[in-house]
């Protein structure tokens, strides 16, 4: 399937004649530049990096104007470029007034880039503003052994 194809199925949930037309078609395009694969279009989703198709997929929760986006693991098999770039998108959706609902395991990354979170293991183990989890006394019991959180702000030497 093309890039705009995936995106246009987004509009077929809501019913009706929301998913045909010029009004869908412009929507699709809209959808395609928030995520700014707009370039991409015509494009075989199976072509694109994994990261593009995350974005792809982004555009077609996002061309039918959720409230709530909720998303599972979404940086998973994304190069640190990408991710950056996905959490920005994700901060301009906020921006835009859409809940984002993020699921990961990669609390250190996630902590950065959220305003409240929940960390889970088989019960809410810290739920609050991610600052105060740094610094939470059960992240051992979230993660079963004893952790150490050692901080550094890019740019440095290594990276």
């Amino acid at each position: 399937m093309r890039v705009d194809e995936v995106v246009m199925t987004g509009l077929l949930a809501t019913g009706g004649r929301r998913g045909r037309g010029a009004d869908a078609r412009r929507r699709v395009v809209q959808a395609l530049e928030i995520v700014g694969m707009q370039a991409h279009a015509a494009s075989r989703v199976g072509r694109l990096s994994i990261g593009q198709q995350q974005r792809v997929l982004i555009a077609r929760a996002v061309v039918s104007n959720p409230d709530l986006l909720i998303l599972d693991e979404p940086t998973g098999g994304i190069d640190p470029g990408s991710q950056t770039s996905l959490y920005a998108l994700l901060q301009e959706l906020r921006g835009r007034g859409v809940t984002v609902v993020l699921v990961s395991h990669d609390v250190g990354v996630v902590a950065r880039e959220v305003t409240k979170l929940a960390c889970l293991n088989r019960r809410v183990i810290f739920c609050g503003r991610p600052q105060d989890y740094i610094a939470h006394e059960r992240l051992t019991e979230l993660y079963g052994s004893a952790v150490r959180i050692v901080g550094h702000e890019p740019p440095c030497e290594h990276a």
